[in-house]
C-alpha cells in the first residue's frame, strides 16, 4: 500500500466525522475495560459473584439478548459508522457465547 492510499483513506476517516468519533469513543471504551479488568486484584467483586453464581446463565442471556439488540441498531447507521462498531461488536459477542456456553455446562 502506497502512502497516497493511506491519505486518502485517513481522508475519508475524517470526511465522516461523527462515524469516526463513534468508532474513537467505543475503541478507548473497551482499551478502559480490559485495563480496568486487567488491574483488578485476585478478590472477587461483586459482578463476578454474579456470573459464577447458579444464576450466572440467565445474566449471560440477558447480555446476549442486549447485545443481539445492539447489533441490530448498529446496521441502522449511516455506512461509514457502523465497520467499526460491527468489528468491537463481534468480538463483545464472541466472549458473551463463551460467557453463555462456561455459565450453562459449567454447573
Amino acid at each position: 500500500m502506497d502512502f497516497s492510499t493511506l491519505m486518502k483513506q485517513l481522508e475519508a476517516s475524517f470526511a465522516q466525522p461523527i462515524g469516526m468519533g463513534i468508532a474513537i469513543v467505543a475503541s478507548g471504551g473497551m482499551v478502559l475495560l480490559i485495563l480496568r479488568v486487567a488491574m483488578t486484584p485476585e478478590r472477587r467483586a461483586g459482578w463476578v459473584r454474579l456470573i459464577t453464581s447458579r444464576n450466572g446463565r440467565w445474566a449471560f442471556l440477558f447480555l446476549l439478548l442486549a447485545w443481539a439488540g445492539t447489533m441490530a441498531l448498529i446496521t441502522f447507521l449511516p455506512e461509514g459508522a457502523h465497520g467499526s462498531l460491527q468489528l468491537i461488536g463481534m468480538l463483545a459477542g464472541f466472549f458473551l457465547f463463551m460467557g453463555f456456553t462456561w455459565a450453562v455446562i459449567g454447573e
